[in-house]
């Protein structure tokens, strides 16, 4: 039997992916900025952020409880929270924190959902992606059952494109009908039956696994990036996708080089299976001023062969006015002598973090933490328990960040 060499076949994709001539959409022609970052490799909170952290726990029964935050939504002075992973719930809290109610819940029945993965909400209904059964649920904001709509495309993000259109991000190349998707990012109409733009085509890289993609936004304005390549790309309101900037990782460039892998291509195998790895830039966040995002990277001179997802987790700081990327290994919390939440929103001029109740209790056990914490936030850990809803922290970075 032949042994496949997929590290070669995601070489050829790489570079496939460069290249603009494909059977889609054409991606506008401009060129990337490439952009420099500046490595960091500590940063106090107060250089980042105005001076105010704001906590907010959500309250909620114990039978509606959140393991995890995938997504939040601000919506009418409500907060939609979606867990995907552990309650497989979307819950709708009022702007104190406080249930309201659930929408929808798992099952095979009416108004039930198999593997929720996506919802956004509008003026006047609440949607829900069921990724595995290719349908979406609509529900009133009481959380009640209006129908359910069959889809063509598997979605793993999706968000309205003005009044009557969609925006998706899809991971695969099939559709429940058995077609081959047109592109892993789509335009379609507000019922995702008729195609309007397709960009990108779908990437093999390992075991019949795709190259993940992220798309965040709002109205008519979207950010897409390839995380594998560090690139970034917009769309505006003419469905034309522009390439954004490019990211020069110098030393801690990912992936590994060609000359590397062709060297060892076994321990090279092994980098990119571990973990995950391949999703280099995840985590987008985006406000009126700023674009931010995790990426995982290592040196050579780290022993890039022995990735460690946590260890090699950096912070970045896209501000778009100056044109400048900040890359940072580790942030210090001297406002309130807490954690530092990613955020994994942005409203306007704020970001919004989750930070799990076990952390929060698990760090300050230490008695070092605890001296260094601020009263309000010893308040607020010793009411949490480990079965306790995340906590959202929100601020606001400076308008003129100086590292």
């Amino acid at each position: 039997m032949v042994k496949t060499n997929w590290v070669v076949i995601f070489l050829v994709l790489l570079i496939a992916a460069c290249n603009p001539n494909n059977k889609h959409d054409d991606v506008l022609s401009n060129e990337f900025k490439i952009i420099n970052p500046q490595f960091i490799k500590s940063a106090k909170l107060s250089e980042l952020i105005d001076s105010k952290i704001t906590y907010k726990t959500l309250q909620s029964d114990s039978n509606n409880q959140l393991g995890e935050i995938e997504k939040l939504i601000f919506k009418k002075d409500n907060i939609y929270a979606l867990d995907s992973h552990y309650a497989l719930k979307l819950l709708r809290f009022n702007s104190d924190g406080k249930l309201l109610n659930v929408i929808g819940k798992v099952g095979e029945g009416i108004g039930e959902y198999e593997n929720l993965t996506e919802a956004y909400i509008n003026d006047s209904i609440i949607e829900i992606i069921d990724r595995d059964n290719f349908s979406r649920l609509k529900y009133n904001f009481n959380g009640e059952f209006i129908k359910e709509e069959r889809i063509d495309f598997y979605i793993s993000q999706a968000m309205p494109f003005g009044n009557n259109r969609r925006i998706f991000y899809s991971p695969t190349d099939y559709t429940i009908s058995g077609n081959e998707s047109e592109g892993v990012l789509m335009i379609t109409n507000s019922d995702y039956d008729r195609v309007l733009k397709a960009y990108f085509p779908y990437e093999e890289v390992f075991d019949d696994a795709s190259l993940p993609g992220f798309l965040i936004g709002e109205n008519l304005e979207f950010t897409y990036v390839k995380p594998g390549l560090g690139e970034f790309y917009k769309i505006d309101s003419t469905m034309n996708v522009k390439p954004y900037f490019k990211i020069d990782f110098g030393p801690y460039k990912w992936p590994l080089s060609k000359e590397q892998i062709q060297a060892d291509q076994e321990n090279s195998e092994k980098v990119f299976f571990k973990g995950n790895v391949m999703s280099l830039v995840h985590r987008l966040s985006e406000t009126d001023n700023y674009l931010t995002f995790l990426t995982v990277m290592c040196s050579p001179e780290e022993e890039a062969k022995q990735l460690d997802l946590i260890k090699h987790r950096w912070f970045c700081i896209y501000d778009k006015r100056k044109v400048k990327l900040y890359i940072i290994k580790k942030i210090i919390n001297d406002i309130d002598g807490g954690l530092f939440a990613n955020p994994i929103v942005g409203t306007g001029n704020t970001f919004t973090g989750v930070l799990s109740p076990e952390e929060l209790i698990d760090y300050f056990k230490e008695e070092s933490a605890k001296d260094n914490a601020s009263k309000d936030l010893k308040k607020l850990v010793d009411s949490l328990t480990f079965s306790s809803n995340p906590v959202l922290m929100q601020y606001s970075l400076k308008d003129n960040i100086i590292l």
